[in-house]
Order: C-alpha cells, then sequence, then structure tokens
C-alpha cells in the first residue's frame, strides 16, 4: 500500500497535521467545536449524512466541548441535544454508550428530544459489534470533512479557509489508511520496510493505526464467534476480565510498548478462586510476534503466597507451571512440555498472569484478515478443551491448599 509514500510530504508540513499529534482525539473534538462554534450555518449540513436533520428555523446552535465527558454537546435552542462521541481512535463500546445516553438526560430530561452520532474515522467502523445500542447513528469523518470542505461560508476569512481545507486534507489521508486496514500487514513492531507502519512512526501516527490494527483483529474473533452462536450471551466485547461470570467469554484488544494487542480470556465454568466469586481464566494473547497461553486469576489473593514446596515465586505460577508441562494438557491450549519462547521457560505479568509463549518469524507478513482467522480457529478449539484444562487447574489449586 503506496498511500503514506504519496501523501507523507503533505502530512510532514502540514500544520494541522502536526498540531493534532499532541492530543489526537481531542484535537479533532476541539477543532470540530471551533468550526460549528465559529460558523453555526455548517452544523445542519455538516451532520446530515448522519441521518440527523435540523430545520431551517434552527438558529440558535451552541456547541461545547467535555460537558458531562459528552466529547461535544450541540445545542438546539433549549429544545434539542445532539451528542456527538468522537471515536477517530477506537471502536465504541457498548456500555460507555449507554453511559452517554443516560448522561444526556441530566443535560434535557426529554429523551425525545435527544440525537446520538457516533464519529467515526471509516465508514467500515461499526457503531456497536454486540447490537445492542439503537439509538446512535454513525457519521464517518471522511462525508464530513467533504462537506466541511464544501460549506465554507462565504464569510470566511482566508485564514479560517485554510486551516478547515488543511484539516480535511488530513482527514483525506487518515480515512484512505483507515479504509484499507483489514489488508494491511501485522506489523507489531513498527521497524519493517515493506509496511505502512514505520512511515506512520515517522509522522507519529503508528499508535492511532496500531490501536485500530489490534480492534480490527480482535472484532474479526468475535464476529467468528459470535456467529456460530456457541456462546450466546455468554461472549462478550471489550470486558475486563474481572467482571465476567463463569463460563463467559470476552475479546479485548489494547495497545501497549508501541505495539497492539489482542486478547482472549475464557473464564471457568466451576473453578472461582482463591475469593470464590472470580473465575480463572486461560487465553491467548496476540503482541508483536509472541502467540501467546496464558492463565490468569483476575483476582490473587492466598495464590500470592508462597507455595508448598517453595520451588517457585508464588502459589499462581506453581499451578501455572504444573498446567504447561501436565502431559494431558490440551494441544489447543499448549504442548505439553514445550517451553517457552526466550531465555525463560515461563513469563508473567505481576503475580496473577502466568504465560508461555511462540513466537512467529512471519509475523509481520500476515494480514490482520489472516491472524484474526488464525485466533479464532485457536479459540474453537479451546472452547472444546475448557472442561479438561478446568480439572487440571482444580487439581493443581487443590494440592495448594
Amino acid at each position: 500500500m503506496n498511500q503514506i509514500q504519496d501523501h507523507y510530504p503533505d502530512l510532514g508540513t502540514s500544520p494541522i497535521a502536526n498540531i493534532s499529534l499532541a492530543s489526537k482525539e481531542l484535537f479533532h473534538s476541539n477543532f470540530l467545536a471551533w468550526v460549528f462554534n465559529t460558523y453555526p450555518e455548517m452544523v445542519s449540513r455538516a451532520l446530515e449524512p448522519s441521518g440527523v436533520t435540523l430545520s431551517s428555523s434552527d438558529t440558535s446552535i451552541t456547541t461545547s466541548r467535555e460537558e458531562r465527558n459528552l466529547d461535544l454537546v450541540i445545542r438546539i435552542g433549549d429544545r434539542k441535544i445532539i451528542v456527538i462521541e468522537n471515536k477517530i481512535k477506537s471502536i465504541p463500546n457498548p456500555v460507555q454508550l449507554r453511559n452517554y445516553e443516560n448522561t444526556a438526560t441530566k443535560l434535557l430530561k426529554n429523551q425525545a428530544k435527544h440525537e446520538f452520532i457516533l464519529l467515526t474515522l471509516s465508514s467500515k467502523d461499526q457503531i456497536d459489534p454486540s447490537g445492542e445500542n439503537k439509538n446512535w447513528k454513525q457519521l464517518d469523518y471522511n462525508r464530513l470533512s467533504k462537506i466541511l470542505r464544501k460549506e465554507i461560508p462565504g464569510r470566511a476569512t482566508a485564514y479560517h479557509r485554510s486551516v478547515i481545507e488543511d484539516y480535511c486534507g488530513l482527514i483525506s489521508v487518515l480515512s484512505d489508511l483507515a479504509d484499507n486496514e483489514a489488508k494491511q500487514k501485522w506489523n507489531p513492531v513498527f521497524e519493517r520496510d515493506q509496511a505502512v507502519l514505520p512511515d506512520l512512526k515517522d509522522i507519529r501516527l503508528h499508535d492511532l493505526f496500531g490501536k485500530r490494527q489490534g480492534q480490527q483483529v480482535a472484532l474479526g474473533v468475535y464476529q467468528a464467534l459470535k456467529k456460530r452462536n456457541q456462546l450466546g450471551e455468554r461472549l462478550h466485547w471489550q470486558q475486563p476480565p474481572k467482571k465476567l461470570h463463569p463460563s463467559e467469554v470476552t475479546i479485548y484488544s489494547g495497545f501497549s510498548n508501541s505495539r497492539p494487542l489482542i486478547g482472549v480470556f475464557c473464564a471457568m465454568k466451576n473453578l472461582k478462586c482463591p475469593d470464590d466469586k472470580t473465575p480463572v481464566g486461560v487465553g491467548f494473547q496476540v503482541q508483536g510476534p509472541q502467540f501467546r497461553s496464558y492463565i490468569e486469576w483476575p483476582i490473587v489473593g492466598t495464590l500470592s503466597q508462597k507455595p508448598i514446596g517453595n520451588k517457585h515465586e508464588n502459589k499462581a505460577q506453581a499451578i501455572a507451571w504444573a498446567l504447561f508441562n501436565d502431559a494431558k494438557c490440551p494441544k489447543s491450549f499448549w504442548e505439553p512440555k514445550m517451553k517457552s519462547g526466550g531465555t525463560k521457560d515461563q513469563c508473567r505479568f505481576g503475580a496473577n498472569f502466568h504465560y508461555r509463549y511462540k513466537s512467529s518469524d512471519s509475523a509481520d507478513s500476515e494480514t490482520l484478515e489472516n491472524l484474526s482467522m488464525r485466533i479464532t480457529d485457536r479459540t474453537f478449539a479451546l472452547l472444546d478443551d475448557l472442561p479438561t484444562i478446568e480439572k487440571l487447574i482444580a487439581r493443581y489449586y487443590d494440592m495448594q491448599h
């Protein structure tokens, strides 16, 4: 894909593109609030593609920023509010959207007078992968920027006109990249010459698209699991493991150490320890070239104590070690007795997250679509083997108590 090479000179010299790097999502919200407050006559046409319409009599239009933590609130006199949630960097969380709806009632109690718009970088971004939120309309940045460029009022100063046009040029580049994400290569370290993301790092946009890469892969896994309908309501999108109930599964994504991350967490059906409330879980993570198999106790409790036999740092580590080395450990989770990559036989994040990983030399040549399918296949196999894994964990847990 050559868009970044084609547009790199424009991005490198654009004042707007460079200013936007300081706070990417906040910058866009601030810029749009400035446009709508300076030229309120642009609001009606700008929002029209989303399905939100204003009448010609709606002349009292004001836009506020971060009112009760809402990105943009457009007031049409005192009779109507339009809430715009800016999701240029991420895919929305359904719980988050419901909370915004509840917050809107504090601004205007009559819910019939509320309109909700999700502003996304790409038209392909879904409003809500879970399908739970029906009150939100979608508007993508590309369509918005085309209208802004076309509808600049005649009364605009030459300076304002140039600023808005510069902004629309930035959006055009970002939208082109976002619309082709699925075909991009999984490039975890942002250092390969053949990929788009290294050039993005030069202009400090790698974190934006890196985060989106992780979300696109995770979304593919979530949709495949949902389509199979094996889990029903037990399948969750971006739900923290601590909030899961037994037998529930969450698909999540993140971004750390300049690398996107995709994760699958499967909560055990009966095994809840150490507080007898929070399920133990196993799953996978993919970050950079690492494909990790892990066991996690969202709450560690007494498992942070020294284990019986005193061979490991804590009981959680001892249980994980026993699971990974058990000859009966299903291959869908980990090849029994196979050591982890790197210099350590077993790795951990804190006291509660223990994992082993395989490294892939071809990680940077795999498309996001293919990676999503690979994680999906492993997840289906893992779900079939969860009863066996739970029995093994329960046995080693009992041995530590």
